[in-house]
């Protein structure tokens, strides 16, 4: 059985990606929501500064800690969950390394999709195989494998019944039994069926001293974005627009409340 806590890290390796419970409260009591500013930059790949220093090391530590493989070698998921992967990361390093240096690949760097080979999926941690497409990206199958990667710790809301109404959550409403509690933040799913799925996660921005929302979400191998298919700032992951050119999520699977310290099952 592979020791998962000696190829993770989690929110270890980038100390400014923790939480600064200096200022006040989070405004819907996610006390421990990441500092979106904060957090963005160690998600981005410096793609200049990696082909500036590529002859000057072979340590591939030092590429991990100096020039980022996060963006090409993480997708919204691992995003989501704020787990970045050190074997991940060395794999990625690793393999564009040698499409440069042995096979002189240098169009490599050109292809987003680079370490997509790489990318975590609901799960994986669970030891669960993925099932036929129109299966697999459906809301109860995801959500499902999600709380089996991390059985007691994240939960999942969606609805609840109001002396006998079932009313779906919606992200700050006044339906308190919708919200996160406190020691958690916050994270959502949508799925375009028997396509794909994606990812959100709650973050917070400081203005005058108070932590404001800002929910952002990172698609595949792309740069962590706050804005939706129309280009405008994400208010709630389920009544933003999710339409794009290549792909519609249509379906919205409700949050998950996600504690600071995720331990993974052991994957099988």
């Amino acid at each position: 059985m592979e020791n998962i806590t000696n190829n993770i890290l989690l929110n270890t390796l980038f100390n400014k990606s923790k939480s600064n419970n200096n200022f006040s409260e989070h405004e819907d009591g996610l006390d421990i929501a990441l500092n979106y500013n904060d957090g963005w930059d160690m998600w981005v790949f410096k793609q200049d500064k990696y082909k500036e220093n590529l002859d000057k090391s072979n340590n591939l530590d030092e590429d991990i800690e100096t020039l980022n493989m996060v963006q090409h070698s993480h997708n919204c998921y691992d995003y989501m969950l704020n787990i970045i992967s050190q074997d991940t990361l060395k794999k990625c390093a690793k393999h564009i390394k040698e499409n440069i240096k042995t096979n002189n690949n240098t169009d490599i760097l050109k292809n987003s999709d680079r370490c997509r080979h790489m990318w975590m999926q609901p799960g994986y941690y669970a030891g669960l195989s993925k099932k036929n497409s129109n299966e697999e990206y459906t809301c109860s199958n995801l959500v499902d494998k999600v709380l089996k990667d991390f059985p007691g710790q994240i939960t999942h809301i969606d609805k609840i019944n109001d002396n006998g109404k079932i009313i779906k959550c919606k992200d700050n409403s006044n339906i308190k039994a919708c919200q996160c509690p406190k020691g958690t933040r916050k994270g959502a799913l949508v799925v375009a069926p028997g396509k794909t799925f994606h990812f959100y996660r709650k973050d917070f921005i400081l203005k005058n001293g108070k932590k404001v929302s800002k929910w952002n979400g990172k698609d595949g191998s792309y740069k962590p974005s706050d804005l939706d298919a129309n280009n405008e700032l994400y208010k709630d992951p389920q009544d933003c627009s999710r339409k794009y050119s290549n792909v519609e999520y249509s379906d919205f699977c409700g949050y998950f409340c996600i504690p600071e310290n995720l331990v993974p099952v052991n994957k099988i």
